[in-house]
C-alpha cells in the first residue's frame, strides 16, 4: 500500500491519536500517563499545536514542553529508556499511517527533540541546571 505524506493537521491529529492509543497500554509509558490523570482532550489538543507548529510552522503552540518534562521527572524519574521507547512507538505510528517528506521531518524532529530533553534531564538530575518551577 502506498502511503501518502503529511500534509494537514488532521494528518497530525491521525498521527497523534495512533501513537496515545498505543502508549496507554504501554507497560513502560502507560504508568506515567495514568499517574498524571490527564484531561485528554486538553492534552491531545495542546500536542496537536505543537506538532502543527513543528511541520506546519502555525505558531499555535504555546507552552514550555522542557519544564513540562522536568516536574514529569521529578514525579516518575524520567531516563533514556523512556524516550526511546516514546520515539519507537511514536516512529512506527508515523510510518503506519505516513511516507515523505513532512512524514520524515516529523521524525526527524521528533529525535532531535528526544536527544535535546534528555540531555537536559540529564544535567537536571545531576544538579547541573536548576529549572525554576
Amino acid at each position: 500500500m502506498i502511503r501518502r505524506d503529511v500534509s494537514s493537521r488532521s494528518d497530525i491529529q491521525k498521527i497523534v491519536n495512533g501513537f496515545y492509543q498505543k502508549v496507554q497500554f504501554d507497560e513502560l509509558l502507560g504508568p506515567i500517563f495514568e499517574h498524571f490523570n490527564l484531561d485528554w482532550s486538553l492534552h491531545l489538543t495542546r500536542i496537536y499545536d505543537f506538532w502543527d507548529s513543528i511541520i506546519f510552522t502555525s505558531g499555535l503552540y504555546k507552552g514550555n514542553p522542557l519544564a513540562v518534562h522536568i516536574m514529569i521527572t521529578d514525579q516518575t524519574k524520567l531516563s533514556e529508556i523512556h524516550f526511546e521507547k516514546w520515539l519507537e512507538i511514536f516512529h512506527e505510528t508515523v510510518d503506519e499511517l505516513y511516507s515523505g517528506e513532512k512524514a520524515d521531518l516529523i521524525k526527524k524532529r521528533s529525535q532531535l527533540m528526544a536527544d535535546f530533553m534528555l540531555s537536559k534531564i540529564k544535567n537536571y538530575n545531576e544538579g547541573n541546571i536548576n529549572y525554576a518551577k
